[in-house]
């Protein structure tokens, strides 16, 4: 009696904990097949348990080499973002049950801050750019200012000596 209540609690603990978390749970066996999935998991990735279940995970993901590399190592991929499918970057966690040949996945949704990111990157070049483009405009004009001095000065000193030597009575120019 006291083997099939502290299964069934067990059963019952593990549904409450793939349902109430907000991050997508994902099982898989070590052939990649989808064993359950948490209904955070249908909504991120718009499809129900009985859709997936038993399929590839090549299904829901385009990206498994994290999931090889657990399964062919053993060792963990802790908070690792990708981008799992084209509209959708997940950090992920992925680790193996231990004893069994399953793998357990824990995905958020990170494609806002990804997006945000990004743009903050696209910014970032635009802004640099437009900085160099308006110091490379300022040098020019700094240049052609200096040129432009250096003429008239030149100009000045040969005008003020020609009238120097006028002063001075010396008329040899």
């Amino acid at each position: 009696m006291c083997i099939p209540y502290m299964r069934r609690r067990s059963e019952s603990l593990r549904q409450v904990v793939m349902d109430a978390t907000p991050n997508a749970i994902l099982i898989v066996d070590d052939d990649l097949m989808v064993q359950d999935m948490s209904p955070s998991a249908e909504t991120l990735f718009r499809k129900t348990i009985s859709e997936v279940k038993g399929t590839h995970l090549s299904g829901l993901i385009t990206v498994l080499d994290d999931f090889i590399h657990v399964r062919d190592t053993g060792k963990p991929v802790i908070g690792k973002a990708r981008r799992l499918k084209e509209d959708l970057v997940g950090e992920q966690s992925i680790f193996r049950v231990e004893g069994q040949l399953l793998m357990v996945a824990i995905i958020r949704d990170v494609t806002e801050r990804e997006q945000e990111r990004e743009q903050f990157h696209v910014i970032r070049r635009e802004t640099l750019e437009r900085t160099r483009e308006v110091l490379g405009k300022q040098m020019r004009v700094a240049h052609e200012i200096a040129h432009l001095l250096g003429e008239t000065t030149a100009e000045t000193k040969a005008t003020v000596t020609h009238l120097a030597r006028l002063l001075e009575g010396d008329d040899r120019e």
